[in-house]
């Protein structure tokens, strides 16, 4: 079952994922300090050869990488110990919120 972005459940776990993750720079997400916007992250993704915001938002909302029966909601840059990842925040269709940390350099190998 497809859930499609206009769903109600959608926009408000939308608005529940902006919500918890607050208003400081950078935010912090489950301990992590993650970047609030695309803007505040740019320099860091550019200067650590990481993997664009476009390209991940792309990536993330694939079949093959998303949950089983998900909808990709929103992702963010964070720095983990000594390195950085990207949280990937989806929604099912019993409108849980599913969080996928992949690696900011290589989230998606090839097996």
């Amino acid at each position: 079952m497809a859930i499609g972005i206009h769903s109600l459940a959608y926009r408000g776990a939308l608005a529940l994922l902006v919500l918890s993750l607050g208003s400081a720079t950078p935010a912090s997400a489950e301990g992590k300090d993650c970047f609030k916007t695309w803007d505040e992250a740019r320099s860091t993704i550019q200067q650590q050869g990481l993997v664009s915001g476009k390209t991940i938002t792309q990536q993330a909302a694939e079949p093959g990488h998303a949950p089983p029966e998900s909808a990709f909601l929103e992702a963010y840059l964070c720095r983990e110990n000594d390195s950085f990842v990207y949280k990937l925040y989806y929604i099912d269709k019993s409108s849980n919120v599913i969080i996928k940390t992949v690696d900011a350099r290589e989230p998606f190998p090839l097996p």
